[in-house]
């Protein structure tokens, strides 16, 4: 039997080893090089597909964080930044404020006009300190830039009182009564509880010999004194004794 295997398997070889060149390039023996290449081919189609779909996916949102959610929370610590700084403007502002007012009340003003000049320069709408700095040049005798001043003051706030009672007293004390009487009526007219243009019209009235007007100006004044201790209270008072009618008594 064993002759007949042998001769069996020497037939079944015989063939193969004929036809060995043919059999080369038989799909058999090819086939496992394409289907690996193929499945190289197929994995790299597939992470390119996973790559793009990532991408896509971070810019929808999904993956990075979307833009407008960085604008959205920059826009909602923009406004306690700003208030920080205008906190801290202001409290600036206020120091300096305090030290031109401290300056001022010491009669130190030159050392206050550089002050208020400077307040002007960061909070030019404020109509005060040109009201201020008015005070401060009228102190030192520059006059004609004191009225600036308050013009100024007034420009911004056609309502401030007070500019137009400092602009009056200012021409009073020129010897101008016109003037001066235009600008303390104003503030009379705009501020009708303030006594001090009042006090003013009573000194313009006395200066013209007007006692009629000026006894009522002066008694204005002190009806519409809130403060009872007020230093020029007596003085108004010793001033209508002196000009009230023979026989007529002060209140």
């Amino acid at each position: 039997m064993s002759l007949i295997h042998q001769a069996l398997k020497k037939v079944e070889k015989d063939p193969s080893e004929r036809n060995s060149s043919a059999a080369a390039p038989s799909p058999v023996r090819v086939a496992p090089a394409p289907k690996r290449k193929r499945f190289r081919l197929f994995v790299l189609v597939g992470l390119n597909c996973l790559g793009a779909a990532y991408i896509i996916w971070s810019l929808q949102g999904n993956g990075l964080p979307h833009p407008r959610a960085v604008s959205a929370a920059t826009n909602e610590t923009a406004p306690a930044s700003i208030e920080t700084g205008e906190a801290a403007a202001a409290a600036q502002l206020a120091t300096l404020e305090g030290r031109a007012a401290k300056a001022y009340q010491a009669g130190d003003y030159r050392m206050a006009l550089p002050l208020w000049e400077k307040l002007i320069l960061r909070d030019s709408l404020n109509p005060e300190h040109y009201n201020n700095l008015g005070l401060v040049m009228k102190r030192l005798g520059r006059w004609e830039e004191a009225i600036e001043q308050y013009r100024k003051a007034v420009s911004i706030d056609p309502q401030y009182a007070t500019a137009y009672n400092n602009m009056g007293a200012l021409y009073l004390a020129r010897g101008n009564t016109d003037e001066a009487q235009r600008y303390l009526q104003k503030a009379a007219e705009i501020d009708p509880a303030n006594a001090d243009p009042h006090l003013n019209l009573g000194y313009l009235f006395e200066m013209r010999g007007d006692h009629a007007n000026a006894r009522q100006a002066y008694q204005t004044f002190l009806d519409k004194l809130t403060n009872l201790d007020d230093p020029l209270r007596a003085d108004v008072e010793d001033r209508l004794a002196v000009i009230a009618p023979v026989g007529e008594e002060l209140l």
